[in-house]
């Protein structure tokens, strides 16, 4: 019979494999637009064997999945809370406070390494549209009849649009994907942030004290 110890060893060896494993695994993120569902936009995260996924409904509803279990459900623009006025004084507060420019710096690094670590992977574009007028219908098809032409050569581009000449029309399914190669480059510079953004922009000298 294999030991408690034995057993424990083994999960814990696992996990570290695991993590490992990760360190090297890119983080793929996609999106889903889609104007004639109940589900607006769809937010996918994978990372290894992470699934992750956000879905905000037409009703502005915001859903939290992990894997196909759901975690939590939300309005988009929330409640509002009875303390309000305290979070305007708070907010006049930090305004009085000044803005602090050592975060000036970190910033510029953190959109540099999201840059450099963030590759394009695909984009597709389904879509319904009529103008009600015949013409201006046809401009627009021919306009995106030349542009999928153009994106023709590139397999990552899917551009698949359907004139409506009769009606006014616009449905739309659009869905793009990116890869983040490094995420932990991207969570340290954002640490720094985090932390440089806790403390306090030292206070400017009174006129008292500059005439001292």
């Amino acid at each position: 019979m294999v030991s408690l110890f034995f057993a424990t060893g083994l999960v814990i060896a696992a996990v570290i494999i695991i993590l490992a494993v990760h360190f090297f695994l890119p983080v793929r993120i996609s999106g889903r637009l889609r104007s004639c569902r109940s589900d607006l936009f769809l937010l996918r995260i994978r990372w290894g064997i992470l699934r992750v996924s956000v879905n905000i409904s037409a009703g502005a509803i915001v859903t939290l999945y992990l894997y196909s279990f759901r975690i939590k459900e939300f309005p988009v623009t929330g409640t509002e809370s009875s303390s309000g006025y305290e979070d305007e004084e708070k907010e006049k507060e930090e305004e009085k406070e000044g803005f602090n420019t050592k975060m000036i710096s970190p910033v510029t690094d953190l959109l540099a390494t999201v840059f450099r670590q963030t590759g394009f992977e695909y984009l597709r574009l389904d879509a319904k549209v009529g103008l009600g007028d015949p013409f201006d219908t046809g401009m627009i098809f021919g306009f995106a009849f030349a542009l999928r032409g153009i994106m023709h050569c590139d397999d990552r581009f899917e551009l698949n649009i359907l004139p409506v000449f009769e009606t006014e029309a616009l449905e739309f399914d659009i869905e793009g994907g990116i890869r983040v190669k490094d995420p932990f480059r991207i969570f340290f510079s954002a640490f720094r942030i985090f932390r440089i953004s806790r403390k306090k922009p030292e206070k400017t000298k009174g006129r008292g004290a500059a005439a001292i």
